[in-house]
């Protein structure tokens, strides 16, 4: 459990590795505390969406051997638990795209990738919880960017992009398994 939770939230990050939320990453304009909100509300959602999921697929798709049909299922209970959580918990917060596709990418990931229900909430909570890692030092990368970047220099975004390049080839440079020969 403790591999998978380091896994997932570091080195196969989904973020660095399959690029949910990227995109998100680089536009960040926000302060961190409305990310804080928004962290709770996608953990609720993506969580809740994980665990019914993952129990319909076991006790309904599995047995009638239409588990194919798993992300048609994943995305109607996403939705149905998304508009339920928007009406009882209408906090003000402005819906924005990270707080729909971050969630239900990572559970889409989690669902695919976890054997037990257990492995499928660690893997979605490591998911999100990475991004929202990656949203605080993206953010403060940006402020030490825009701090010290001159005004003719490159733009920030770049700048950005290549950080993000840097870190990932930072995590993936210390796994030397690749160098190991399989005879």
């Amino acid at each position: 459990m403790l591999s998978t939770i380091w896994i997932y939230l570091f080195p196969a990050s989904a973020v660095l590795v399959y690029g949910i939320g990227a995109q998100r990453l680089l536009g960040i304009n926000d302060n961190l505390s409305q990310n804080v909100v928004s962290l709770f509300k996608s953990l609720f959602v993506s969580l809740s969406t994980c665990a019914l999921s993952f129990l319909c697929i076991k006790y309904f798709l599995i047995p009638v051997d239409l588990a194919e049909f798993f992300p048609f299922l994943t995305v109607i209970l996403f939705i149905l638990i998304s508009f339920i959580v928007e009406i009882f918990v209408s906090i003000g917060v402005k819906e924005n795209s990270s707080e729909v596709a971050v969630p239900f990418l990572s559970v889409l990931l989690s669902l695919s990738e976890g054997i037990y229900i257990s492995d499928v909430l660690t893997i979605c909570t490591c998911s999100i919880l990475g991004f929202y890692f990656f949203t605080c030092l993206i953010f403060c990368l940006r402020v030490r960017i825009d701090v010290h970047m001159p005004d003719a220099g490159l733009k920030t975004y770049s700048v950005l992009l290549l950080s993000l390049a840097v870190i990932f080839i930072a995590v993936y440079g210390c796994n030397a398994s690749w160098l190991k020969l399989n005879f």
